[in-house]
């Protein structure tokens, strides 16, 4: 279970946060944020944090595709 539940203990409601933390860590905030607010818009059930990473790197694909470009072509 990766989202907090009334029933959840403080050590497992932290174990949790910290399972989102570090599987959301590598992408910058605005794909986190445009990934959860697709995910409301569009989904039934929770998001897993897997699910979350999958919509964050389709999100980033091209700027980071474009960025390396823009770097290969300054070199």
């Amino acid at each position: 279970i990766h989202y907090w539940q009334p029933e959840m203990s403080q050590d497992i409601a932290e174990a949790v946060a910290l399972d989102w933390a570090q599987a959301l860590a590598s992408y910058p905030k605005w794909a986190i944020a445009a990934a959860a607010e697709e995910w409301r818009d569009t989904e039934q059930k929770r998001p897993t944090p897997a699910a979350l990473v999958r919509r964050c790197a389709i999100l980033t694909h091209e700027p980071n595709r474009k960025r390396r470009e823009l770097g290969r072509a300054l070199a």
